[in-house]
């Protein structure tokens, strides 16, 4: 912006015509020179830029009188060299170079490779910077990187817009460097791309200018899942966070990949089952997460499972279960996504009987016309199956008859015996 000026084609006889004048420039920004020109007199002639190495980015002509403009884009902030030539007449002139900057302020440098990442952002903010300009010493700027914080598992989103003739592509790497994506942008029309599955975790972002040259804005969002994760770390048996009584709903996620860790494949959780009965283990996974359910005892044992799929109830029914500790497995097999789990257990007809009475020496006295309820052949892993119940009566005269009744819901079969005191069937 300051004034440069001039005079061309007055002759000397000791040094000749003069034809031509140089000037050297400092730009204040990166962004498009132009040079404005006026002569006056007769003078005739060019007017050019240089890079301050000498080589030549272009020039144009000027005519007396008449105002003329030169431009030259994408030029980083730097030292450029100004030359006026006469052709013909002779006069004076005036110009001046003048600099239209991007309106986004400069990326923090260097940030060119992956290890040079200078700024941490976190999800939702405004990642701004600049690309494709030319320094003589450095030459043109075509990539930035950046590290952003991820603050959930989910869907991540880089989206972009550049400005003025900017094109080109942005990545997403992890913080090993490692590519997950990539997708070209076009100047001054918004662009994104995802990936699903990632983890909360630090993700770095790569953007490179292919051709032209502007500033951006980027950000990078997460789009959760609905339900709220599980306790970590609970991946193997014995390792669970969390017990839960029956009829409790738990939630957790599974699919979702974090670079110290690799991808979280599977929950375990306790479960207090509150009665003798059939337990039933229940999912519902959302997003793209199938998998397999299990349910085992608390020794490990595994007692069934049955496959799920993104979307769809599913149930594991296991019957003959004693009121104890279980434990649940939640399995991934494919895609990512949270689900909701919980197990129930059949309500008890009939209350259970008072152990232990599993043999003639502990049976448990009662009366003639007494109504006696009690569970067999359900399992427990301290005491395995309850197989047998026994009761003692008195008899209040002899000779005596003996009526026994026995009613029996769901699937147990059996037999039904009278001992006399000393043991003999009778």
């Amino acid at each position: 912006n300051e004034d440069i000026q001039g005079r061309l084609r007055y002759f000397d006889v000791d040094t000749g015509t003069d034809t031509e004048d140089w000037y050297r420039v400092v730009m204040d920004e990166d962004g498009e020179l132009t040079m404005t020109f006026l002569s006056d007199g007769s003078l005739n002639g060019f007017i050019y830029f240089y890079r301050k190495d000498g080589v030549q980015y272009n020039n144009t002509s000027y005519v007396a009188g008449q105002e003329s403009t030169l431009s030259l884009d994408c030029i980083a902030q730097d030292t450029v060299y100004v030359r006026f030539t006469g052709n013909s007449g002779c006069g004076s002139y005036t110009g001046s170079v003048s600099v239209t900057p991007p309106a986004i302020d400069k990326d923090l440098e260097p940030n060119n490779v992956f290890e040079q990442a200078q700024e941490t952002f976190q999800v939702g903010e405004d990642i701004e910077g600049r690309l494709g300009y030319f320094d003589v010493d450095t030459n043109t700027d075509t990539e930035d990187w950046y590290k952003v914080v991820l603050d959930e598992d989910g869907q991540v989103t880089l989206s972009i817009q550049s400005s003025n003739s900017l094109n080109g592509f942005i990545y997403l790497y992890s913080k090993a460097n490692g590519q997950y994506t990539n997708t070209s942008y076009v100047s001054c029309v918004e662009s994104s791309l995802s990936v699903d599955c990632l983890a909360e975790d630090t993700v770095f972002v790569r953007i490179i200018g292919t051709s032209g040259c502007g500033d951006y804005s980027a950000m990078v969002n997460v789009t959760p899942t609905t339900l709220e994760a599980d306790v970590e770390p609970n991946n193997v048996f014995g390792s669970e966070q969390e017990l839960f009584e029956t009829d409790e709903e738990f939630t957790g996620r599974l699919g979702y990949f974090d670079v110290d860790t690799g991808t979280d494949t599977e929950d375990w959780f306790e479960v207090q089952l509150s009665n003798d009965g059939t337990a039933s283990l229940n999912i519902l996974s959302e997003g793209t997460l199938n998998g397999f359910i299990y349910l085992y005892s608390k020794a490990g044992g595994l007692y069934s499972n049955t496959t799920y799929s993104a979307g769809v109830p599913q149930t594991l029914n296991i019957s003959c279960l004693a009121e104890d500790i279980a434990h649940v497995r939640i399995f991934r097999s494919s895609g990512c996504g949270s689900y909701t789990a919980s197990v129930n257990v059949s309500p008890d007809i009939y209350d259970n009987d008072p152990e232990p009475n599993g043999s003639l020496a502990t049976a448990t006295p009662t009366n003639g016309g007494t109504i006696n309820e009690g569970h067999l052949g359900y399992f427990d892993v301290d005491t395995s199956n309850d197989t047998e119940d026994w009761y003692s009566f008195q008899v209040g005269e002899v000779p005596f008859e003996v009526e026994g009744e026995l009613q029996v819901v769901g699937s147990l079969n059996g037999f039904f015996y009278f001992y006399n005191s000393g043991g003999g069937l009778l």
